[in-house]
């Protein structure tokens, strides 16, 4: 009897829903994000982050303190881009405007997260007369 083996082409969208959902719900997230107002924090999975940012899979390697600590603090960084950032990281989607790209862009360098910096880089192309 042969062995078949069955590869999907891309995971499942419904992966990254139900990633989202927990992360909605608070649930097994083992970090908290507080941003420049402190008014709001964001808890998250460490493992969404390093998958979706070279900067925190850097920064939750063993080699470093932070992969202990249960919070991180980015004070220069507005609640609604950090918002926008995290939502991106699990869901793969955002919504751009004139007011948040610049923002958003300056954060995804910071961070190293490439597909995020792509889609603030496309928006400029696209909105290039407008800016």
């Amino acid at each position: 009897m042969e062995i078949e083996k069955y590869e999907p082409a891309t995971i499942d969208e419904r992966h990254f829903l139900e990633l989202y959902n927990l992360h909605k719900e608070g649930y097994l997230c083992d970090v908290t994000i507080h941003t420049q107002s402190e008014t709001e924090s964001f808890q998250c999975h460490r493992l969404v982050l390093a998958a979706s940012s070279k900067y925190f899979k850097c920064l939750f390697s063993p080699h470093f303190k932070e992969c202990f600590k249960d919070s991180l603090a980015y004070k220069d960084v507005k609640d609604t881009v950090m918002k926008l950032v995290i939502e991106f990281a699990y869901t793969g989607k955002i919504e751009l405007d004139c007011s948040n790209f610049q923002d958003v862009l300056n954060f995804s360098c910071f961070l190293l997260f490439d597909s995020l910096t792509d889609k603030c880089c496309t928006f400029v192309i696209d909105n290039i007369d407008s800016l």
